[in-house]
């Protein structure tokens, strides 16, 4: 059954790492009144969808069920809409993994469950769209320079929880310690952020990702 089900319209976000729910309004017909946050959500299924670039006034308008003033009332400009639609995602998606991470039972478990998030956001349907804070990293060349900068201090932030997680697991002989943990850790992000990358032509690509990255932290074998 989704979770979805019996209540309000509501979408699952899959942010890299982890999976959460979005529960919407549906687009058209907005009081005069309307909810910045649900417009800022329909904004950011079309930024999703399109790009940055891709994503014209006109959807932006059909996917927010408002008018030209009022978008340029509430955010000023169409940059303004993606960078609070690009926020909210990653704001969201942070919580998620941070919440994950804290309650995990030892750090090979927080790994795994990261981990096991991004095979499942790269499954079937899911993984055609991609992660959105990947796909603006992708498109940052294109884009805002402000959206440049927000998505390389989210990296930034990955690295550092990746990094946190391994020194963990070190300190619990649960992963090597023959190289830093901030060198592993930058692996690791990048092994994450190439398999988001693959899985959108490749459903299949991430199916095995936590096996595979627990296998090269694990300290090898005594001959």
């Amino acid at each position: 059954m989704s979770d979805c089900e019996g209540r309000h319209p509501c979408v699952e976000i899959f942010f890299l790492t982890d999976r959460f729910l979005l529960f919407m309004m549906p687009p058209m017909g907005r009081p005069r009144g309307f909810d910045i946050e649900e417009a800022t959500d329909q904004a950011m299924l079309a930024f999703w969808r399109s790009g940055y670039g891709g994503t014209s006034l006109n959807d932006l308008m059909t996917a927010t069920g408002l008018e030209k003033g009022s978008l340029y009332k509430a955010f000023g400009s169409k940059e303004n809409l993606f960078l609070a639609a690009l926020d909210r995602y990653l704001s969201a998606g942070v919580t998620q993994i941070e919440s994950t991470v804290r309650n995990a039972p030892s750090a090979v478990e927080a790994l795994r469950t990261v981990l096991d998030g991004v095979s499942e956001s790269c499954s079937g349907a899911r993984g055609a769209a991609g992660c959105l804070a990947v796909n603006a990293t992708i498109e940052a060349e294109d884009g805002p320079e402000s959206a440049a900068r927000r998505l390389a201090h989210h990296w930034a932030w990955n690295r550092s929880l990746f990094e946190r997680v391994i020194s963990q697991g070190q300190a619990e002989n649960s992963f090597r310690d023959d190289l830093p943990a901030a060198d592993l850790a930058e692996i690791l992000t990048r092994l994450v952020i190439g398999t988001a990358v693959v899985c959108r032509r490749d459903a299949g690509a991430g199916s095995d990702l936590s096996k595979r990255a627990l296998a090269l932290l694990t300290p090898a074998r005594p001959l």
